[in-house]
């Protein structure tokens, strides 16, 4: 049997969340940090909209399919921003699919995260099935 690895789902969705972002004409879609982490609250100027993923692990489907579940956190500055922000970011992810991603499923549609925080939190999960590629 061969050996397959697998693409790194956090790496692959960061890039490809930031570059649909940054090609929208919406006026909420400007100037997203998006990362894997939260930056620290030292940065300036601190991001007024971030989104950060966390890959929560998966299973094999097969010899070549792996599906993984993900969670992204949404913060903006205002209840408006933040809303609106999500629902496009649970558009756009669906359309992600090309040569490593074979399917997003939104599990989970944007929450509202009751938290003391200077920012509006939003969360969502995502069920991604990637393809592997042969290591040899």
């Amino acid at each position: 049997m061969e050996s397959v690895i697998f693409p790194d789902v956090e790496k692959v969705l960061v890039a490809a969340i930031a570059a649909e972002l940054s090609s929208r004409s919406e006026p909420v879609a400007a100037n997203v940090h998006v990362s894997t982490i939260k930056p620290s609250p030292q940065k300036t100027p601190y991001p007024s909209k971030i989104i950060t993923l966390r890959s929560d692990g998966g299973t094999h489907l097969d010899h070549v399919r792996r599906m993984e579940r993900l969670g992204l956190s949404i913060f903006a500055n205002t209840y408006a921003e933040a809303s609106e922000l999500a629902r496009l970011v649970e558009a756009v992810v669906r359309t992600l699919t090309g040569n490593e991603i074979k399917l997003i499923n939104v599990v989970s549609s944007p929450i509202r995260i009751d938290e003391k925080s200077d920012q509006e939190h939003r969360y969502m999960t995502l069920e991604i099935i990637t393809k592997g590629s042969d290591l040899n």
